[in-house]
């Protein structure tokens, strides 16, 4: 085995195409599948393109070899008995020939990263016993009622920004908190489309960073460097369309959610580089070369 890395079999896949991170391995429906030199880390399990089942997520160890099989009564994969586990260790410890083996992929296809270090960027916050994170709902602000024009100026003056609602009331001023939700909502949706939940959770928390303004900036900088790198790779992985203002995507026959994903992106770039803070400086000017560069216009 490679250092660090360990085995994955999935055994009577349920579609032909299995999901494993970032990458879809072709296999028969029925069959099963065996990759190899799987990083050790934090992982994702789940069908092909359409994703009309519960995925897993699993902790590898190095020299690990997992084995899940379909469960066609729950419609799920379950990890597979002891007898089935041992199994295959001892084939593979063995050296033994083994059908149908893939090796993880590694390409360098997503931005500048390859598949393996843009997955732990994405993944970065997600902790195993915290999966899934609670995806929440739109954070209100009610106004009172019966307030002057000045007076109704002077009260939203005082309140919370969405950012600040989403990082210092919904998730307590924990960074790491909100961070495991952005990068959980991202994830949820890039893997089945259809999640509807997911996607207008990303685009309100999108939203909600590129209008933290410099106050929110200077709360939290630090969260502001780990936000843009995540953001950097998202938006890799998002296909140009997406990437509009007004997007409508389709999640479902009556199911239509318009997002904009880029409308804004210039006010977080101008307070990330006014801030003066070493560091977000310079990741505000890295994303808007990055934006520039894939030719996304949010000005």
């Amino acid at each position: 085995m490679k250092k660090n890395c360990g085995w994955l079999v999935v055994l009577e896949a349920n579609e032909c195409n299995v999901r494993l991170d970032l990458t879809v391995y072709a296999v028969n429906k029925g069959n099963h599948l065996v990759v190899q030199s799987i990083p050790s880390g934090l992982h994702y399990l789940g069908e092909g393109r359409t994703a009309p089942i519960p995925g897993l997520w699993f902790d590898l160890q190095p020299d690990q070899v997992l084995v899940f099989i379909f469960n066609e009564a729950l419609k799920r994969y379950d990890k597979a008995s002891l007898e089935i586990i041992t199994k295959y260790q001892k084939l593979i410890s063995s050296g033994a020939e083994i059908d149908n083996v893939e090796t993880y992929v590694r390409h360098v296809d997503v931005g500048n990263s390859d598949r393996w270090v843009a997955w732990q960027k994405l993944t970065k916050h997600l902790k195993m016993a915290e999966i899934p994170p609670r995806i929440h709902s739109f954070e209100a602000i009610e106004l009172p009622v019966n307030l002057s024009l000045e007076e109704r100026k002077d009260w939203l003056l005082k309140q919370r920004t969405r950012f600040e609602q989403a990082l210092f009331s919904t998730h307590h001023s924990d960074p790491d908190a909100f961070l495991s939700e952005f990068e959980y909502v991202f994830i949820t949706q890039f893997i089945n489309p259809k999640n509807s939940e997911a996607l207008k959770r990303w685009n309100y928390l999108v939203q909600a960073i590129y209008n933290a303004g410099e106050r929110g900036i200077i709360k939290v900088p630090d969260l502001f460097v780990s936000l843009i790198d995540t953001l950097m790779v998202q938006f890799a992985l998002t296909f140009d369309a997406k990437l509009k203002p007004g997007y409508i995507a389709i999640c479902g026959i009556a199911n239509r959610v318009q997002i904009d994903l880029v409308s804004g992106a210039e006010y977080l770039i101008e307070d990330m580089i006014d801030s003066g803070i070493e560091g977000v400086v310079e990741k505000g000017k890295e994303f808007d070369t990055y934006l520039k560069q894939r030719g996304i216009s949010c000005y």
